[in-house]
């Protein structure tokens, strides 16, 4: 049986150029363990654990002078705070107060039962078992519901003075958030069954065969705070109210088709598990092994939990400018009463609030768990002279894994969402763009209830593919050195996150592109199929090798020289690495909703120019122009080459270009002096980055940088620095 308890308590920052807020962060965490072994005879053994693991961590916004409960309201506003108390964010002006962000107090209680059976019969080595566990996640989040408030000048209330300070002086906010708490409690049960055989074919072979079956129920949350996007279907469970109308496609639990868990448990995660070990000659020099597995995943709470945090179970909302601190609702609300009307705000089925021009979080109804295949095939050697090598393919194939989009993106397109005459000019603007939205479209330059859709969806794939050298030398005659190298190429269809919105040049239709019979627009082509490309840590070449040299060769009578010559432990390491990729970005030429742009590729010119130029020429070295400029040119709609809705997208690729390399070699020197019985001092130099090189930082991809594109202007890494110490040990 174990047990352990630990907890960590971090004190408030102050904030950014303003001592104004900062946050106390607690976290503890709790395990414990109860196993058991029980041997039915010397062949046979049961083992069973039951584990308990507790994982809490917390926010709490302070002040930091006075009083802990302060908020807007201290200072003589009619602001009514919902939650725990905490003081603005006041941005603007030359001053920003910090994004404390108290909370979420989030944590999970996991509760876990697993027997396993190992059976020793023959050639056989078996191992069968199961586990039975619950996992229960907590979400408690203030978000921001002590008030984001921006001064910037963008006001439209004739009551600005035109001057930065002097609105803030009399309270004209040009933009107002407030936030409305949430939580969710969040279930899920895991089932699994599973065995194994190490069989022993022959003295010179050996299989590892394996099967394992896991049931994951989707999560579930206990006030039923989730929601999917359907296209055309009214929900029966919220209410339209007054002027809170409720989307058409926005539905939740108790709708038709949608379950308590959005989807359904599947009963097919079959995973199984081959391997081999090999001595091809007999001589235990050569091994020769080969593995393959699936492996399945499910979703974690922080993604399941993200409608919670949306409209209408919580209120995430911009609520634009105002002329009065004091009377901080007397515009864009309900009421000009404290509170707005809104505040305290509590979620009812009966009566969601839902506000014009925003978003909601989603999870698709057909979203399936993510599977990982692995394979390997591996031959190892051992050579002359104590020295072993390896060389290794490996291989990672990662198909329905999960990102969020925007499922309400607007592309390009002349008319808008009905295929009627856009009102005003085709832009990139919010005027311009909310009329082309898929669902709930603007009319009139009037926006619907529905902005973005952040949507969790679960069709997107990654690759990785690599060769693996190494080889090692043991310590002999106070020698060892080891190394590696390796040649990979990692692929995925984008860039994935865990919550909020993934980047994009352009999301098509739920992810797919564009076609005559998904939209009113005449939109063709576009979705996620342009973002495939590298992954953003890929890198194709990655090496490494480190040594060690014991100086202990004299063995003379000269105690002097035996004491200085000997004793002495030299290491070192070095680096190598190719350069990270990075991606070309242009402006907002395609006039959509997303504003995350790639350019067109010149034809028949190479982006590619010598990484080995000059470094501190002027003109013409790496610094000033890492890549050939000339390569790349602005996107829009019917420009050559162009791809996506009306040719308006870009037709580079994302992470096409590949930034400079990285070096590295670092060394220390050791030196015991044994001074009397069994008291040593160790004298040590520690240098890092020996040589001294210079590692250069990611060029500047944007064709609108004002004549920087292609420049370097930071670096990697550090310096070279040379440390002394010693230590005395007795």
């Amino acid at each position: 049986m174990t047990y352990f308890n630990s907890k960590t308590l971090s004190t408030p920052d102050g904030g950014t150029n303003v001592n104004w807020t900062g946050n106390v962060d607690t976290s503890p965490q709790t395990n414990a363990i109860i196993s058991d072994v029980h041997s039915f005879s010397p062949s046979m053994a049961n083992q069973t654990w039951l584990t308990f693991t507790r994982a809490i961590a917390s926010r709490v916004m302070v002040p930091v002078t006075g009083p802990a409960n302060q908020t807007l309201t201290s200072f003589g506003s009619n602001f009514v705070m919902d939650g725990q108390p905490g003081l603005p964010q006041l941005t603007g002006a030359g001053f920003n107060t910090g994004n404390p962000n108290a909370g979420p107090v989030t944590g999970s209680d996991n509760y876990e039962l697993r027997d396993m059976v190992t059976i020793t019969k023959g050639k056989h080595n078996l191992s069968l078992g199961g586990e039975y566990s619950l996992d229960k996640t907590m979400f408690s989040a203030n978000l921001n519901n002590y008030g984001e408030l921006t001064f910037g000048l963008t006001t439209t209330t004739a009551a600005s003075s035109g001057v930065l300070l002097a609105d803030f002086d009399m309270g004209q906010f040009s933009g107002f958030e407030q936030d409305a708490p949430y939580t969710t409690h969040i279930s899920t049960w895991h089932y699994a069954a599973f065995a194994q055989d190490n069989y022993r074919i022959t003295p010179r072979f050996t299989a590892n065969l394996g099967l394992r079956w896991d049931i994951d129920t989707p999560p579930v949350d206990a006030h039923d705070r989730t929601g999917s996007f359907v296209p055309g279907h009214a929900s029966t469970v919220f209410k339209s109210i007054g002027t809170s109308v409720v989307p058409v496609g926005d539905v939740t639990v108790g709708d038709k088709g949608i379950s308590r868990g959005i989807i359904g448990t599947s009963f097919a995660h079959i995973s199984p598990r081959l391997g081999f070990a090999w001595d091809p000659f007999g001589d235990g020099k050569t091994a020769i092994r080969a593995a393959a597995g699936i492996f399945y995943g499910n979703p974690a709470g922080n993604e399941w939990n993200q409608p919670g945090n949306a409209q209408p179970f919580s209120v995430r909302n911009n609520f634009g400018n105002g002329t009065s601190l004091t009377h901080i609702y007397n515009v864009g609300f309900p009421s000009t009463a404290a509170g707005g009307g809104i505040f305290p705000y509590t979620y009812s089925p009966a009566s969601p609030k839902f506000f014009g021009s925003q978003s909601i979080e989603a999870i698709s109804p057909n979203f399936k768990d993510s599977s990982v295949y692995q394979f390997n095939l591996s031959v190892q050697r051992q050579l002359p002279y104590k020295i072993s090598a390896t060389a290794a393919y490996v291989g990672t194939l990662g198909r329905h894994l999960n990102t969020f989009i925007d499922a309400n993106y607007a592309p390009y397109a002349t008319v808008n969402s009905t295929g009627g005459a856009l009102v005003g000019t085709l832009g990139s603007s919010a005027a311009s763009y909310e009329q082309r939205r898929q669902f709930d479209g603007g009319i009139n330059l009037t926006p619907g209830t529905l902005n973005g859709i952040t949507y969790l969806i679960s069709d997107q794939t990654s690759n990785y593919n690599g060769l693996q050298v190494s080889a090692t030398k043991t310590i002999s005659h106070g020698f060892s050195v080891s190394g590696f190298y390796v040649w990979s190429r990692a692929l995925e269809s984008g860039e994935f996150v865990e919550n909020g919105g993934m980047t994009a040049q352009d999301f098509g239709y739920f992810g797919k592109p564009f076609t005559a019979a998904n939209n009113s627009m005449g939109a063709v082509g576009g979705g996620l199929g342009e973002e495939y490309g590298l992954m953003n840590n890929n890198r194709d070449s990655n090496s490494a090798i480190s040594g060690m040299w014991k100086i202990d060769y004299y063995h003379g009578s000269n105690k002097i020289v035996k004491e200085v010559v000997n004793g002495w432990t030299i290491s070192s390491v070095a680096f190598l690495q190719s350069g990270l990729p990075f991606s070309m970005s242009a402006a907002n030429h395609n006039d959509d909703s997303q504003s995350s742009n790639r350019p067109n590729a010149v034809p028949g010119v190479s982006p590619k120019l010598d990484p080995h130029r000059c470094r501190v020429c002027a003109t013409g070295g790496v610094m000033s122009a890492w890549y050939n400029t000339a390569a790349f040119t602005n996107n829009g709609p019917g420009l050559p080459g162009g791809i996506g809705p009306g040719g308006a997208d870009g037709n580079v690729g994302r992470n096409s270009l590949q930034g400079p390399g990285l070096k590295d070699m670092d060394a220390g020197l050791l030196r015991d002096v044994k001074l009397y019985r069994s008291t040593v001092f160790q004298f040590r130099a520690e240098i890092t980055n020996v040589m001294n090189w210079v590692n250069l930082g990611q060029p500047n991809g944007s064709l609108t940088a004002g004549g920087a594109e292609g420049t370097i202007t930071g670096t990697v890494g550090t310096q070279r620095v040379i440390q002394l110490g010693g230590r005395l040990t007795f």
